[in-house]
């Protein structure tokens, strides 16, 4: 019972106080699954091999949780069907689709466990197609099958499907409704989940948790709190639930004292907590931790070295990857994308070609290494080479050829690409706005809000087209559309490309009075901005006026001298009238040697 909820601890105690005279079979098993269902997998090894007598029971539970399953199952004395079912489950656990369907073929035979076991690993991994082939197949269906199909479309993001298996079912069991529930949740249609757990027959531990991780999923960490603090009972998976809830919404704090609530702080809990902290970049708090955990398993070291790699703190993630006991596919592949994200070309290509196995997410990760160095043919060769080509390495590959200038290029693949989504349509629109090609960046855009909602970055791309094209209106619209129809906030970088916007084309006054009245201070971007659209329009007196303004306010900082040096080197009379430039130039000599700034040579 301990083992089975996580308390390691106290298993391992009753299993020391029953000394040698009172173990048998059954509590010399029990203690071995404890140890591996909880990730301590060394300890479920050592155990095994001090048994006394190995019986085929232990063997199977070795097969069915331990890394090397097939060299133990190579080893048995004897097989059976569960030892040929825990083959199957130990290569699904993993996703290696390939072993598990040659486990399945070579089998003597085969039973309702082996056929849903071989459904589950293909739905899993994501590969509906595969696993309804082979639930089609299935010569009897029971319960469990139903829902793992269920439950793969559900998670999948295919809810109609999910619903047509739901009531395809010659009857729906607690599980069956509890799975529909979660489909609800994980698709983000809480009342249709709310309307679900209500309809329940008889609400248990297990559909109490899925309506609290609904509630969690969805944002809505009030409820998810009332309905945690009002359940008949909770267990560590109700624990975990919530605080993972808080977790991805940021409420860092909140977690943290719930995880000093929990009763029993099981690998699980840990591990929420750790990934609490990598969510929220608190990667210091997360390896502190980890430091203090009572036991570590893999997804414990996986987290952290995530979290380290997404922060590029690369010698950190190097370190703590090379002390890793065992390594998995999400292990390489971090470490793979802590190079590649650190522009380390080389080092991501060794990493890569020394990775056990390769997946769809490495070889795209070093597309996108190829792409961001320069390397584009490097980059082609790698997208043609992959097995198949999805949404991510579409996009993937979209960035390569923008990045490298080849913008008709990733038009003609983002034509013939047979998914698209907001991150395809903004990547083209970024390239065609920087270049200044208005028109097709406008295309490009309104196809984007046909078809999808509209992010912060979208909107910049297309206010800098504007302003590359002069079309002020336009661009003043877009700004005033991202509250007004799409509810987006404003940022600072969207002031300073409507301040963009105005200067080149001339509006001087409105770009000053943006300047002074826009809800953020302004920084030397915005300024020297504003200076130079004064010295390409030759205003000379608001030139002259801001200047001494920003002078007072930034007397220190040498990339404004740039902009004043060039004002000063101007032909224009007016602009260069003697009290002016002398006042500026007094400034200039001043930090003439505190900079290696070129232009500044000009105050000589």
């Amino acid at each position: 019972m301990y083992g089975k909820c996580g308390g390691v601890r106290e298993a391992r105690q009753i299993f020391q106080e029953l000394g040698a005279g009172g173990r048998n079979s059954f509590s010399w098993i029990a203690m071995i699954l404890a140890c591996s269902r909880n990730g301590l997998l060394d300890d479920a090894k050592r155990l095994f091999d001090a048994m006394a007598d190995q019986t085929l029971v232990a063997w199977n539970a070795m097969v069915g949780h331990l890394e090397g399953a097939r060299g133990i199952f190579n080893a048995m004395p004897e097989v059976n069907m569960l030892s040929w079912s825990a083959m199957l489950t130990a290569y699904a656990q993993c996703g290696h689709l390939n072993e598990v369907r040659q486990v399945f073929e070579q089998m003597p035979q085969r039973n309702l466990v082996t056929w849903t076991a071989l459904v589950t690993a293909y739905a899993q991994k994501g590969d509906l197609e595969k696993a309804k082939y082979y639930f089609d197949q299935m010569p009897e269906r029971n319960l469990l099958s139903w829902t793992a199909m269920l439950g793969a479309y559900a998670q999948n993001g295919h809810l109609e499907e999910s619903r047509r298996m739901f009531t395809e079912m010659p009857y729906q069991d607690l599980l069956s409704w509890t799975a529909m529930l979660s489909a609800y949740g994980q698709n983000g249609r809480l009342d249709e989940a709310k309307a679900m757990f209500s309809r329940i027959p008889q609400q248990d531990l297990v559909s109490w948790t899925a309506m609290l991780s609904a509630y969690s999923q969805n944002g809505h960490l009030d409820e998810a709190k009332r309905m945690f603090d009002g359940m008949p009972r909770r267990n560590l998976l109700s624990w975990t639930a919530l605080l993972t809830g808080f977790a991805q919404h940021g409420r860092v704090d909140a977690a943290k004292s719930l995880f000093h609530q929990v009763p029993q702080q099981n690998l699980e809990v840990w591990n929420a907590m750790i990934s609490c902290y990598v969510l929220n970049g608190l990667t210091i708090n997360a390896k502190k931790m980890f430091l203090s955990m009572p036991h570590r398993d893999l997804t414990s070291f996986n987290t952290v070295l995530a979290g380290l790699s997404q922060t590029g703190q690369l010698e950190s993630a190097k370190c703590l990857f090379e002390e890793m006991p065992q390594k998995d596919l999400f292990s390489w592949t971090s470490m793979l994308a802590a190079y590649a994200q650190c522009g380390h070309l080389d080092e991501t290509k060794t990493i890569l070609n020394s990775m056990p196995q390769q997946n769809m997410v490495a070889l795209t990760i070093m597309l996108f290494a190829y792409a961001q160095d320069g390397h584009l043919n490097e980059a082609k060769s790698v997208f043609h080479s992959l097995p198949e080509q999805n949404l991510v390495s579409g996009n993937a590959m979209l960035a390569a050829y923008t990045r490298n200038g080849h913008i008709q290029m990733a038009r003609n693949l983002l034509n013939i690409m047979p998914e698209l989504d907001i991150v395809s349509w903004s990547t083209l629109l970024h390239a065609y706005a920087h270049r200044g090609d208005y028109h097709d960046a406008k295309e490009v855009f309104d196809n984007l809000k046909s078809l999808h909602q509209p992010d912060e970055s979208s909107f910049v791309s297309i206010i800098v087209a504007c302003s590359h094209a002069g079309k002020v209106y336009d661009g003043r619209c877009c700004f005033v559309s991202m509250k007004l129809d799409f509810g987006l906030e404003t940022t600072k970088q969207h002031f300073f490309c409507v301040l963009d916007l105005l200067g080149r084309s001339g509006y001087l006054e409105e770009a000053e009075e943006l300047v002074f009245t826009m809800p953020f201070v302004p920084n030397i971007l915005d300024w020297t901005c504003l200076l130079g659209s004064c010295k390409s329009h030759k205003d000379v007196e608001r030139g002259a006026r801001l200047a001494q303004c920003v002078l007072e306010l930034h007397p220190g900082d040498p990339s404004l001298y740039v902009v004043l040096a060039n004002m000063c080197s101007t032909d224009d009379a007016a602009l260069n009238s003697a009290a002016r430039v002398g006042s500026w130039r007094k400034h200039l000599i001043k930090l003439r040697d505190q900079t290696s700034v070129r232009e500044l040579s000009l105050i000589k």
